[in-house]
């Protein structure tokens, strides 16, 4: 659906210098691969596959033993990119021993930094910026990465993807849930850092099989705010059902290939030959129907 007005959907994308781009590639990651939070997914040789396999492995074994029942706790963080305090995200940094040369790159990188908006032949003034991490470079999920590398890292069940944050809880059968105390721990994190959790985009699913009524009914909380129950989510382009059925990613990833199929008749159409019209096949839809092929093991021949 298009957004309600243009400025709840703006995006502050920096353009940077080639220049820049190729010094953010070789700048902080090589540094950090044995100190980022193994749980951490966005970073290299960590593909969104994995991160999905790793929730689904864990919930489906839990329930293959039978007696508990998964609670999953989406965490959804606003504007999250604009709301790094430079202050916060050094001191992360000297906590992870970056060198001393390296730490004063990035805060250069960092400060000091003039955006503008341009909108179709308009552009405003120049302003300066007194936070956040650029949107639209190599280093910004790096740098947004380290910002949350120390979060929950007591907590098994996470995955984190740049800003988004997943945990999941497994509760034995009358026992009380601790997920309450996780997203407390979560806010509170996120305030000390300048952070605000988007109370209206955190979700949670339960996953129950079991035949009782679960003990732990309320719902969970935010800032005072409620915390809304779903019986599906979108994660990481994925639809994830509390009956973990396909059904519903089945229904988007058809839908969003078949609008794409439509290019192709179009190409056909204008007499395009067969090889090219494999090449845009495969460029444009193949993708949407492969993408994490590996979850879809259980899947019927009847979804």
């Amino acid at each position: 659906m298009p957004p309600k007005t243009i400025e709840d959907d703006l995006r502050p994308i920096s353009l940077t210098p080639q220049i820049a781009k190729i010094m953010e590639g070789f700048t902080l990651e090589p540094l950090l691969v044995d100190q980022i939070d193994l749980y951490q997914f966005a970073m290299k040789g960590r593909p969104t596959t994995q991160a999905l396999v790793f929730l689904l492995h864990n919930v489906l074994e839990t329930l293959d033993r039978g007696g508990s029942s998964p609670r999953v706790f989406f965490a959804d963080f606003s504007k999250g990119f604009d709301l790094v305090d430079h202050g916060v995200l050094v001191a992360e940094l000297e906590k992870l021993n970056v060198r001393p040369a390296v730490v004063g790159w990035i805060q250069a990188f960092l400060t000091r930094r003039k955006q503008c908006i341009r909108f179709r032949d308009k552009m405003s003034s120049f302003k300066c910026l007194n936070g956040g991490i650029p949107q639209g470079t190599k280093l910004g999920p790096i740098l947004f990465a380290v910002l949350l590398n120390s979060l929950l890292r007591d907590w098994n069940f996470r995955i984190k993807f740049v800003d988004d944050l997943t945990t999941i809880e497994f509760i034995p059968r009358c026992s009380l849930s601790v997920t309450p105390l996780l997203v407390n721990d979560i806010y509170d994190y996120a305030s000390t850092r300048g952070m605000r959790l988007n109370s209206k985009k955190c979700k949670e699913i339960i996953i129950n099989f079991l035949q009782y009524r679960l003990p732990f009914q309320d719902a969970l909380q935010v800032g005072g705010n409620t915390i809304e129950r779903v019986s599906s989510y979108k994660l990481l382009g994925v639809y994830l059902n509390n009956d973990l059925s396909w059904n519903l990613h089945c229904d988007y990833i058809t839908k969003k290939a078949n609008k794409r199929l439509y290019i192709l008749r179009i190409l056909r159409r204008a007499r395009i030959g067969y090889q090219q019209l494999v090449t845009v096949y495969c460029s444009l839809v193949r993708p949407i129907l492969e993408y994490t092929l590996p979850l879809f093991g259980l899947l019927f021949r009847t979804t």
